[in-house]
């Protein structure tokens, strides 16, 4: 990743995938990189970490709901200290915000609050919970959601 520029996040269209779904994920993985250069840039230094630029992004897409494991789980393959937190809807909640923990190795490392009906990403700065373990299972759990619409297309960053 080149912070000197831009963030570039596609996936390719290949034969056999459906064009239609690359084409939305490419769609969300721009919203991504924007949010990563924007860490990168003045007034989020704190944020940005250092200049590896090493990320790990969780995505739910669609229609949010309460549910464990709601995006893959990811290990690391290295011990890191995350050095922020970025979380954003597509779509805002309604009528209640949205309540998502992570957890590592199954124990709760932090949680986010998206308030209702606002699409203004959530910034952390900091080291949340603290390291993350080499191969420790991250995984993101969402415990609440909009009650008159739930929110969607949720997308967490942690920085390291």
């Amino acid at each position: 990743m080149n912070n000197n520029a831009h963030t570039s996040l596609e996936i390719p269209i290949l034969r056999g995938v459906d064009p239609e779904a690359a084409r939305s994920i490419n769609e969300r993985l721009r919203t991504i990189a924007a949010a990563l250069d924007s860490l990168s840039s003045g007034s989020a230094k704190a944020i940005a970490g250092d200049a590896s630029g090493r990320a790990l992004i969780l995505s739910v897409p669609g229609t949010l709901g309460v549910r464990t494991d709601a995006a893959p789980r990811v290990s690391l393959a290295f011990a890191a200290t995350p050095t922020g937190l970025w979380a954003a809807l597509k779509q805002p909640p309604q009528g209640a915000s949205v309540k998502v923990k992570l957890q590592v190795a199954g124990v709760d490392y932090t949680a986010v609050e998206i308030a209702g009906g606002t699409s203004v990403p959530v910034l952390i700065a900091g080291a949340l919970g603290g390291s993350i373990a080499a191969n420790g299972l991250v995984t993101l759990n969402v415990v609440q959601v909009g009650t008159t619409f739930p929110g969607a297309d949720l997308s967490v960053v942690i920085r390291f």
